[in-house]
């Protein structure tokens, strides 16, 4: 479960971010983490996710440091299908 962490009092921007939540329990696609559903405590707003286990890209780059020109365009390729599974 991921909470926002910036409290939702205004009813306009959590219609906005509700909607938002359903769109993407919507997304099927093998690039990007499923979202099960939305729920709301109080002012704030919850996704419940899959949990996927693995190492971030930040962490990656951390630990190894820069990706070759090769790797930049695989992950590239795999972040740009994940971008446009979720504005389809």
């Amino acid at each position: 479960i991921k909470i926002l962490h910036r409290e939702v009092g205004d009813s306009d921007l959590r219609a906005s971010i509700l909607a938002e939540g359903r769109a993407l329990a919507r997304v099927d696609d093998p690039h990007v983490v499923k979202v099960l559903g939305i729920e709301v405590f109080g002012n704030q707003v919850g996704l419940c996710m899959e949990f996927v286990k693995g190492e971030t890209l930040e962490s990656l780059l951390r630990t190894h440091g820069s990706l070759s020109a090769e790797e930049a365009a695989v992950w590239g390729r795999v972040i740009c299908r994940a971008v446009s599974a979720v504005h389809l």
